[in-house]
């Protein structure tokens, strides 16, 4: 029969000076050596406390910083969920709705919506920086494109940011 250490997985506590033993069937336990703990040396038996213990430390930072570098804010995606179509009057006609679908947003995540390229003279209905909004499309015939940008907040230089933008055609009403 033949005395082998494995793996010390107990390298840190009292019970680190048993060993394995292997059997034919697989491994046993051995309990009979004396536990270093109870010696008369307790001058090596405190500095090896303290240097696991620094070593303890040591290794449960570097596990939490390798954790927060593989967990790391992502930037948000965004898409925009509306009409691709709007009928124009001169009161600003029919109103619709614009709401985002997001991924990867925190709180405290902006919603910032502007008009790009407005030739139909839409106008925002609602307040800005909610993840919805509702637009009058405007006056008479064109187009006009929703932008949302969505931001992360974060550092001022690891601000987390994305764009997504949605067209509309402006016909007059039937």
């Amino acid at each position: 029969m033949k005395k082998r250490t494995v793996l010390n997985f107990f390298e840190f506590s009292e019970m680190k000076d048993y060993v394995l033993i292997e059997k034919e069937n697989g491994f046993k336990m051995d309990f009979s050596r004396p536990n270093s703990a109870g010696t008369k040396n307790n001058s090596i038996n405190e500095r090896s406390i303290r240097k696991s213990g620094v070593t303890s430390l040591l290794l449960i930072l570097l596990l939490f910083l390798f954790t927060n570098f593989l967990f790391a804010q992502q930037p948000p995606a965004c898409n925009l969920q509306g009409p691709l179509k709007a009928t124009f009057s001169q009161g600003g006609g029919q109103v619709i709705s614009f709401s985002s679908e997001t991924v990867d947003t925190v709180p405290g995540t902006k919603y910032v919506w502007s008009l790009k390229s407005n030739s139909s003279n839409a106008k925002f209905i609602s307040k800005n920086g909610q993840a919805s909004i509702q637009v009058a499309p405007g006056t008479r015939g064109g187009t006009f494109t929703v932008q949302l940008k969505l931001i992360n907040p974060g550092p001022t230089s690891n601000v987390k940011s994305c764009f997504c933008t949605q067209s509309v055609t402006v016909i007059a009403p039937i």
